[in-house]
């Protein structure tokens, strides 16, 4: 997969794409004196409208660690389905956590009232 940054910075969204399967998987970090503020959200349905609409993805796919609440809500606002589980993913501070995937197809973003806020 090859990475393309979306916005020029280390602590704004990115994605990894893949034109063979049209779709992409959506990565992002905040730095702490951002959170709860609503950008990542905003960043994450710009990206699905850049995905969707111009490079005419079919599929976008996010994720995130077990126990980040704020990834999760994120993931909800945007209205992302809840595909599944990575069980023990990761080996974090001692312990392994797993990682939970979401998805989006087009025809649902299509369909999806939030672009409109």
């Amino acid at each position: 997969m090859k990475r393309s940054p979306v916005y020029a910075s280390d602590k704004l969204p990115f994605f990894l794409s893949t034109t063979k399967t049209i779709f992409c998987e959506i990565e992002y970090a905040l730095g702490s004196k951002f959170h709860r503020k609503g950008y990542a959200t905003e960043a994450v349905k710009a990206i699905l409208n850049f995905c969707f609409n111009h490079v005419n993805f079919h599929k976008v796919q996010v994720c995130h660690k077990e126990g980040n609440i704020a990834s999760q809500g994120v993931i909800r606002k945007c209205n992302f389905t809840y595909e599944g589980t990575l069980r023990d993913f990761f080996y974090t501070d001692g312990k392994y956590v797993d990682r939970l995937y979401y998805s989006m197809l087009k025809e649902e973003y299509d369909k999806d009232e939030f672009k409109s806020e």
